[in-house]
């Protein structure tokens, strides 16, 4: 079994657009990056391994728990990965609250493809570069 150490970067994309998911999935896949993709908050809380390095990307807008409140919830835990958020319904305020929250990035939809590639690159090293700083 692989440690922390040597595991591969993985991008989770929490989203309840089924296609968008697997989109995303897709062409992340393609680009070389390990994915996991979750259609709910609850399912990523159950089934994510927060130990396994990487980032999130994260939907404003879904059902039950919407992204501003798991990014709470998140920090809550002591989730210590860049979120990005991914939205089609981005305003100041929501800017606003998610950046004093310490999301990563906002990313409005549709997104450019290149832009998130170079957004999860930047989230990535971040996040290795302080679990470096952190052993």
């Amino acid at each position: 079994m692989k440690t922390n150490k040597t595991e591969k970067p993985t991008v989770r994309i929490i989203d309840d657009d089924l296609d968008l998911l697997e989109g995303l999935a897709y062409m992340l896949e393609e680009e070389g990056w390990q994915v996991k993709t979750y259609p709910n908050a609850d399912s990523f809380l159950t089934l994510d391994n927060p130990e396994v390095p990487g980032c999130l990307i994260l939907d404003y807008l879904m059902p039950t728990v919407n992204g501003v409140e798991l990014q709470k919830q998140l920090k809550d835990k002591g989730f210590s990965q860049p979120v990005i958020f991914l939205t089609a319904h981005a305003d100041l305020d929501m800017a606003i609250s998610v950046f004093t929250k310490g999301a990563f990035h906002l990313l409005k939809k549709p997104v450019d493809p290149l832009t998130l590639l170079q957004t999860i690159e930047e989230a990535t090293a971040k996040d290795k570069n302080a679990r470096s700083e952190s052993r």
